[in-house]
């Protein structure tokens, strides 16, 4: 939260907006929003969140006030658009230099497999991250060993976030089992991507600070 009013400060726009100008339009995602905090304030397409427990979802999340921790609602789609800008080896222009990829990748001597945002699990070899909060789940992950990525979104979160791992599981077996299996010939992304000119390659701590720059 404290970075998304940074970024504010120094770019002179809302912290919503300049992500959706320069970093999810060039990547084609272009209806992530932050999400309101009512039932009846959901964002078209948005679907109502449950609790497994008696507690009221939309009592505990403000969406807006966490805005940058966690406040954005996104499609399935929109995570895998966003990650292929990341890490994957695709020929759009990755949102990252190669240098602020390899620093993102380092970790901590906390927690030598979590750098920046992201799980990077070189024994499974994935790179993503759950999400978790009362009244929804979801796992983002992509692997560096094939082509295959996953974008999982659930509406209800059971009692804790001790499920996420249930299905960060799952996914891995859907992984294993999916290693010989032919891709399928149905592409549901976008026909066109945005031109490569739209796409920065952000180093930590000057691009964001310097909005205009491209390195």
């Amino acid at each position: 939260c404290v970075a998304a009013r940074v970024i504010e400060k120094q770019s002179g726009k809302t912290y919503e907006q300049f992500v959706r100008d320069e970093i999810l339009t060039p990547c084609g995602v272009t209806d992530m929003e932050i999400g309101n905090q009512t039932r009846v304030g959901r964002k078209p397409r948005e679907p109502v969140y449950y609790s497994a427990s008696n507690a009221d979802p939309y009592a505990t999340v403000n969406p807006r006030r966490m805005d940058a921790n966690g406040g954005w609602i996104a499609k399935p789609m929109d995570l895998l658009l966003f990650a292929r800008r990341i890490v994957r080896n695709t020929p759009q222009k990755k949102l990252l230099s190669a240098s602020s990829l390899s620093e993102m990748q380092m970790g901590s001597a906390a927690n030598a497999t979590y750098g920046f945002g992201w799980f990077w699990n070189n024994q499974d070899h994935y790179a993503g991250h759950n999400g978790a909060m009362p009244g929804s789940l979801a796992w983002l992950l992509t692997f560096s060993s094939d082509d295959i990525a996953f974008a999982v979104m659930t509406n209800l979160r059971p009692s804790g976030d001790v499920y996420a791992a249930d299905l960060n599981r799952m996914l891995l077996r859907i992984h294993t089992l999916l290693t010989n299996v032919p891709p399928p010939s149905i592409d549901l992304f976008p026909s066109s991507s945005p031109p490569d000119d739209l796409s920065a390659r952000w180093q930590f701590g000057v691009s964001v600070l310097n909005p205009d720059s491209k390195n």
